[in-house]
């Protein structure tokens, strides 16, 4: 898996794992605007987000995961 090797560059080996997770941004669709979903890589053991990335509303976490840029911005 192409994130995963990334990870291995990037921070070396991990002893944990990476969580991925999907969040909506409280707050971010009033006014009648259509709320922010954000789904996130964590390492658990480094304590560090490796990448977010916005979806689609109620998108798959899963799916996500291949869109995950490999730096947050």
């Amino acid at each position: 898996m192409a994130f995963c090797r990334w990870v291995a560059e990037a921070v070396g080996t991990l002893n944990g794992g990476i969580a991925v997770d999907g969040k909506t941004a409280r707050g971010s669709g009033s006014g009648g605007e259509t709320a922010i979903h954000m789904v996130s890589a964590f390492a658990t053991e480094l304590g560090v987000v490796l990448g977010q990335e916005k979806v689609a509303a109620k998108s798959n976490e899963i799916t996500a995961i291949p869109g995950t840029p490999p730096v947050s911005e």
